[in-house]
């Protein structure tokens, strides 16, 4: 994840980005994760409907965020709530891989907010298997 967000210039979000995937969010204490970013062997799974929802659920199932997102292109997908920053995905039989297209400039911080949230849930660069 540092280096996903040192590609897109967003280096002041690395720390928090560290902090974040080391711990469990929920209640009660944080458990300890591992290195890959999952906790306690959970993973996270993110869901594309074909309605035009998109879905983010923990690794206990539960719903973590939700936003509306439209296609652009054959191979794009404006995400609403990432305010223009464009998800371009490109598949090889299961395996996705997404790239973040952040608009230039973005330097509001608004913006860099977006853009780094964008990043974080999709890992530009990283195949993502089917489960």
């Amino acid at each position: 994840m540092v280096d996903a967000l040192h590609r897109y210039g967003l280096d002041e979000f690395a720390p928090a980005a560290v902090f974040a995937r080391r711990f469990h969010p929920g209640g009660g204490e944080p458990a300890l994760a591992d290195s890959c970013g999952e906790t306690m062997g959970r993973q996270l799974t993110d869901v594309f409907a074909p309605d035009g929802r998109f879905s983010a659920l923990n690794g206990l199932g539960e719903q973590v965020d939700t936003a509306a997102y439209r296609p652009i292109g054959a191979r794009e997908v404006v995400i609403d709530r990432y305010d223009g920053v464009q998800v371009d995905y490109r598949t090889v039989g299961a395996t996705l891989v997404f790239d973040v297209a952040v608009p230039v400039p973005c330097t509001t911080q608004r913006c860099r907010l977006k853009a780094q949230y964008a990043v974080a849930t999709f890992l530009p660069g990283e195949p993502w298997i089917r489960g």
